[in-house]
């Protein structure tokens, strides 16, 4: 039985490979040193036109009688010390 011979790479193949793999190490370096694909700290562009100025007051009745009151929307809940959260089984 013939034992197998895997062929030989070409020189220029294997300049090829390598200006290819360089080319992707310097990519993956001038990425990490300029902060990745992070977005810039500016605003993000506005859509649409611009709303003109109100033509009405607010009604009296849209803000809250009391503005120290501030909103109880979760009063009735038990504050989450009072919880008790059980492990949880394993089943083995």
């Amino acid at each position: 039985m013939a034992k197998y011979v895997p062929p030989k790479q070409s020189k220029l193949g294997q300049i090829f490979d390598v200006i290819v793999l360089l080319a992707l190490i310097i990519g993956v370096v001038v990425l990490y040193n300029m902060g990745g694909l992070q977005p810039s700290e500016d605003a993000p562009p506005a859509v649409g036109a611009p709303v003109g100025e109100m033509k009405t007051q607010a009604p009296v009745d849209a803000q809250p009688v009391d503005p120290a009151a501030g909103i109880d929307v979760y009063d009735d809940a038990p504050p989450l010390s009072l919880i008790h959260i059980s492990e949880p089984t394993r089943p083995y």
